[in-house]
């Protein structure tokens, strides 16, 4: 599986190479399934022989391909950094949500690295784009109101074209209220996690920073959807 991420990968960025195009998103999401099968390998005791393996691979590789990455978090890192790449690139997502999908999942990747400040930024975009659907929304329902105050006392030949504007606008507020509820839970669970790892990482009262394991009987937190 390494191998055949790093594969992929290395063909992206001769592609981008010889022709000048960034397949951001693609290079991200095969930087984070590497951070993953990285992990994997550092975590499970009995996978030893093959993390010795891997790792003798990637010294070999690295001589002639110094930028490979050779652990979880280089690769989470380099994650990342391509997929705040794919942020720029309007042609590549469709609409808000999955703008505010990408930042989420930046930002997971960050509180996985244990780097609070580019998570709390990263947070803060999608945070502000979600109130701007929300705002969008709120327009939507203006326009609305206003149609249908005309159908009651415009002319008939307004009125008629009031009506048959008012249940596009209304598919649309619909639409919209279901992308700014579904954007407001995800941000409010990955602000749960930030607010987690800001606690886990602060400095004890009077003395040093404490230790970043979780405390006795607290279960561990997974970072739901981070890997899709």
């Amino acid at each position: 599986g390494i191998k055949l991420h790093l594969l992929a990968i290395f063909q992206l960025l001769l592609v981008q190479g010889h022709t000048g195009a960034r397949d951001s998103l693609n290079l991200g999401r095969y930087y984070l399934r590497l951070s993953w099968l990285f992990r994997e390998l550092d975590e499970h005791g009995e996978l030893k022989p093959q993390a010795q393996q891997a790792r003798a691979m990637l010294e070999e590789l690295r001589q002639d391909w110094p930028q490979a990455p050779a652990d979880a978090e280089a690769a989470a890192t380099r994650a990342a950094q391509e997929y705040e790449t794919g942020l720029g690139q309007s042609n590549a997502l469709e609409n808000l949500g999955e703008v505010c999908d990408l930042m989420l999942l930046i930002t997971r990747i960050y509180i996985k690295l244990q780097r609070v400040e580019p998570a709390r930024l990263t947070w803060s975009k999608a945070h502000d784009l979600a109130r701007g659907v929300e705002a969008g929304k709120r327009s939507l329902e203006d326009q609305y109101y206003k149609l249908q105050d005309q159908t009651r006392s415009a002319t008939k030949v307004v009125a008629d074209a009031a009506k048959a504007a008012m249940p596009e606008i209304r598919a649309k507020i619909v639409e919209m209220d279901a992308l700014a509820r579904a954007i407001r839970n995800k941000a409010q669970e990955v602000r749960n996690l930030l607010h987690d790892l800001t606690e886990d990482l602060g400095p004890a009262p009077g003395g040093p920073p404490g230790p970043r394991t979780a405390p006795e009987g607290k279960p561990k937190k997974k970072l739901f959807g981070l890997f899709k």
